[in-house]
């Protein structure tokens, strides 16, 4: 990722966080981001790893395929993707 994508990042609320021993687990709220995410993240490593939570009122498949898609081709952290197809009202079966 450059330098310019760094600095123009959002900060996003995270719903909860607990650290355990090197991982730091967190997550995002159906609010923020659709469908509520779960994310660790590995301290040593810097490795994160995410996933959300069906919603049986909504297409949760047709939201994770999109998120993934999107996230194949862009820079940018799971949850933000999720936040930014949240905000924009993003119909995913449309998009697939």
């Amino acid at each position: 990722m450059n330098k310019s994508n760094q600095n123009t990042r959002i900060e996003i609320q995270q719903e909860s966080e607990l650290l355990v021993g090197s991982y730091r687990w967190f997550t995002y709220s159906p609010e923020v981001t659709g469908l509520r995410l779960v994310c660790v993240e590995d301290l040593t490593t810097n490795t994160v790893v995410s996933t959300s939570i069906a919603n049986l009122e909504k297409r949760t498949a047709a939201q994770r395929a999109w998120a993934s898609a999107r996230q194949s081709r862009s820079a940018g952290m799971p949850w933000e993707i999720w936040h930014e197809m949240g905000g924009k009202g993003v119909d995913p079966d449309q998009r697939l």
